[in-house]
């Protein structure tokens, strides 16, 4: 195979602004980090902009061990607080937390020397899901 990619368009990565966005969460799934080998969940987000009607997927990862497992249930219990967490099962998290309102609060980075945006935390809805 032979590819003429001289006159191929790179992609332009549309950074956001520092902020916090409406998000839906599309999916949770555990994972393993690949810098310490910890359990994890990987939240799969769909933010939205009402400011400009944009919309993209971010992901926002805790970890289930140590100092994270708090931060995990901190996330947990602003977008179900009535969640039973006594017998928490990682495996169901896509099943007990997709399709759940929350803020996804985003901050800009670099990452490789590329600018990007991360989602950083996830915060309770408002009341009329509204920014």
């Amino acid at each position: 195979m032979v590819l003429d990619l001289e006159n191929v368009e790179e992609p332009v990565r549309d950074i956001w602004p520092n902020g916090t966005y409406p998000a839906i969460i599309e999916n949770v799934e555990p994972d393993v980090s690949q810098a310490k080998g910890n359990p994890m969940l990987v939240w799969q987000l769909h933010l939205s902009d009402p400011s400009t009607g944009k919309e993209k997927n971010r992901r926002y990862y805790t970890v289930l061990v140590g100092d994270g497992a708090g931060r995990t249930k901190r996330s947990i219990k602003r977008v179900a607080p009535d969640l039973d967490l006594s017998q928490f099962r990682p495996n169901d998290a896509g099943d007990l937390l997709s399709g759940l309102e929350c803020r996804a609060v985003l901050r800009r980075g670099r990452y490789q020397g590329e600018a990007t945006d991360n989602v950083v935390d996830i915060l309770a809805p408002l009341g009329d899901f509204a920014q």
